[in-house]
């Protein structure tokens, strides 16, 4: 088989450079545009399953990962410092506790964590079970747990000195938080996810127990001062002890520096 039986062939001539060696000197024309066409057809990317393995894995994590943010799941309340049940499935919640002090905090814990703005005095109801007053305090969430919210009743003092608890003596209050399962009208506690709140939360408690100590025991003072050792005959300090801790038992007199500030 020579070139010249095959004249239309003459006019075939491969356009782009392929990658490997050309076909050698006296080899058909037939062959070359075969081998021509396959050299173009390996330029095609090859992937190794090592390569697509890889890809392939980083894709769903892509995908699964939903750019960083909080997995959707179900919100409910799982617990709260009153004995509460868990709403799992949307259960409505009850509270076991019934006795409380007046400056006891109510804090409820949901199973994703919540979105801050979401919390307010509707979405997380107290008031008192006569007149439907709500008691002054404030919501929170716990900066240890996102999960958590926190209501702390308001506590301040009158001239004397004597503290006005946000909730009164010998007083029933109901505490309720909406839940979306028991078809409660929004708005609902959200999740940072956005997921509102599916079980209800419905207790009342009754403030009979006495004032919660945070620190117990009788308090405690103590007195840092700074004492003049010596002085010039104009009765300028010249020597000076700092921060001497002052003996409230101490029967001798002592000059204790103008400017000192009592810790």
């Amino acid at each position: 088989m020579r070139e010249a039986d095959f004249p239309m062939l003459r006019s075939i001539k491969p356009t782009t450079h392929t990658a490997g060696r050309f076909p050698a000197r006296g080899d058909s024309p037939v062959g070359r545009r075969a081998r021509t066409h396959s050299a173009l057809t390996t330029r095609r990317p090859r992937w190794s399953a090592a390569k697509l393995i890889a890809l392939t894995g980083l894709s769903l994590v892509t995908a699964c990962s939903g750019g960083g943010g909080d997995a959707p799941g179900p919100m409910f309340i799982e617990s709260c410092n009153l004995g509460c049940s868990n709403g799992a499935g949307g259960t409505q919640v009850a509270c076991e506790l019934v006795n409380t002090a007046q400056n006891t905090d109510i804090s409820v814990r949901f199973a994703q964590p919540v979105e801050r703005l979401s919390v307010d005095a509707t979405t997380f109801r107290i008031v008192q079970a006569s007149n439907g007053i709500s008691p002054p305090g404030q919501f929170l969430l716990d900066p240890f747990d996102a999960r958590r919210v926190i209501f702390r009743p308001s506590l301040t003092f009158d001239t004397s000195g004597a503290p006005i608890f946000g909730l009164q003596p010998n007083t029933s209050y109901r505490i309720t938080v909406r839940g979306e399962a028991q078809q409660d009208p929004g708005p609902f506690i959200r999740s940072v996810a956005g997921s509102d709140n599916q079980s209800r939360l419905d207790c009342t408690i009754f403030t009979s127990e006495p004032v919660e100590d945070a620190v117990p025991g009788p308090p405690g003072l103590r007195v840092l001062v700074d004492v003049v050792l010596a002085s010039n005959e104009f009765g300028v300090p010249t020597e000076v002890e700092q921060d001497r801790e002052l003996s409230m038992e101490a029967s001798d007199t002592i000059e204790v520096l103008r400017t000192t500030e009592i810790t």
